[in-house]
């Protein structure tokens, strides 16, 4: 009897075609669709937590108008009012019946000096909330693009 010898190629190659029949990992069908929901949740809670910094810095900049309105321009219209020069303009407008458009010129002229400082003064604060929220947006969006880094990484 004559016994059948198979190529040496043939010794190497089965146990590959045997692995790639029955061998091979199958990744159920559910794996797709939670990979899909992952992604769609990252971006989600990406895009909420942009939300949150927009708004916070949209409440941030409420409450410091609150603030410039009752406390900070008051107080800067007192101090103001101090001022040796202002106050004797003010006790010579107050004191003197005639000249009403003198008087007109320097509340007018007092007016835009509180104006000028009160714009300043909001424009300091709002850069500082700007530059606090840009912080925020920039770990926020390093954070996630960690996140989708290591989700395209699994998919």
């Amino acid at each position: 009897m004559a016994h059948l010898r198979l190529p040496k190629s043939w010794f190497f190659s089965f146990p590959l075609l045997v692995f790639f029949l029955f061998g091979c990992v199958r990744i159920p069908k559910q794996t797709a669709v939670l990979n899909t929901m992952l992604g769609t949740q990252i971006a989600e809670a990406k895009k909420a937590n942009l939300n949150l910094i927009n708004e916070w810095a949209e409440q941030r900049r409420g409450r410091t108008e609150a603030v410039l309105y009752y406390h900070w321009i008051p107080n800067f219209i007192i101090n103001f009012l101090k001022n040796p020069v202002v106050k004797k303009d003010m006790d010579k407008i107050v004191c003197e019946s005639k000249g009403e458009f003198d008087r007109a010129l320097i509340i007018r002229d007092i007016v835009d000096a509180i104006a000028k400082q009160t714009e300043e003064k909001r424009k300091a604060m709002f850069e500082m909330i700007e530059s606090e929220k840009g912080l925020l947006r920039d770990s926020i969006l390093s954070h996630y693009a960690e996140i989708e880094k290591m989700h395209s990484a699994i998919s």
